[in-house]
This record gives structure tokens, C-alpha cells and sequence, in this order.
């Protein structure tokens, strides 16, 4: 929910963007986004996830007119990616740590990072590494 209280709140505006959801499970942030976000008809809104979530998301890919691809193949030199989590094992972080070897990561600015900490609740912004 973290996610997509603050993509709702902080970027409503996403005309010219195209959105990647990753880890996205059955999909709520990317169908939030969807319907409370003005975007562009001829930009695109996906979601992905492991293996496990495939059948689901694939439900709701079908239902929602979504689209499935792979991190790599979608993040380009322009594009930003937010990433939420909840810290429940220490695999969470090595996940972080092991996108650090391919993509630029940053823990995001907002006005209910403390709180969301001591939940053990993490906002990222993944960007292509400089060449």
C-alpha cells in the first residue's frame, strides 16, 4: 500500500512516462496506478513478478489489459523505477544489494520514510547505472 499511497500522492501526473511494476504479486500498485493516474494512451503499464506469481498476474494482466517483461528489458538510460518492499528476511536486502550490481538504487525522500522504516517498509528508486 506504501507504494501506491505515494505514487497517488507524489506523481498523479505520468503523461510522457511508462510504468514498470516489479514484485508485482496480483498487481493492486499497477491497477492503482492505472485508474488514478493520467497517463498517455500510447504508453505502456507493466507489471512483472517471479515464476510463483505468473498465474495470477496473468489473471490480471488479462483483465486489465496489462503487460509482463523482464527488469533488464525495460530499464532504459530515461527511465525511473520505484521499488517498495517489506523487510521480512535478510534475502530482502541481498535482493537490493544484487540490483545494486546492475541498476542504480536510492532510497526515496518522502514525508512517511521514519514511519514506514520502523515498519520495516522500504521505498527504492531504481535508474540505469551511468555507462
Amino acid at each position: 500500500m506504501t507504494l501506491a499511497k505515494y505514487m497517488l500522492t507524489y506523481h498523479r501526473d505520468l503523461r510522457s512516462k511508462s510504468i514498470v511494476e516489479i514484485g508485482a504479486g496480483g498487481g493492486l500498485v499497477g491497477l492503482a496506478v492505472a485508474s488514478g493516474c493520467l497517463m498517455d494512451n500510447d504508453k505502456k503499464l507493466l507489471v512483472t513478478d517471479q515464476i510463483p506469481m505468473l498465474s495470477l498476474m496473468q489473471k490480471n494482466v488479462a483483465l486489465n489489459a496489462l503487460d509482463t517483461k523482464t527488469l533488464q528489458d525495460l530499464i532504459g538510460p530515461s527511465t525511473v523505477c520505484y521499488f517498495c518492499f517489506k523487510k521480512r528476511r535478510k534475502a530482502d536486502m541481498r535482493f537490493i544489494r544484487d540490483m545494486n550490481k546492475t541498476f542504480k538504487v536510492e532510497e526515496v525522500e518522502y514525508d512517511d520514510r521514519d514511519q514506514d522504516r520502523q515498519a520495516s517498509v522500504f521505498l527504492h528508486k531504481l535508474t540505469a547505472r551511468d555507462v
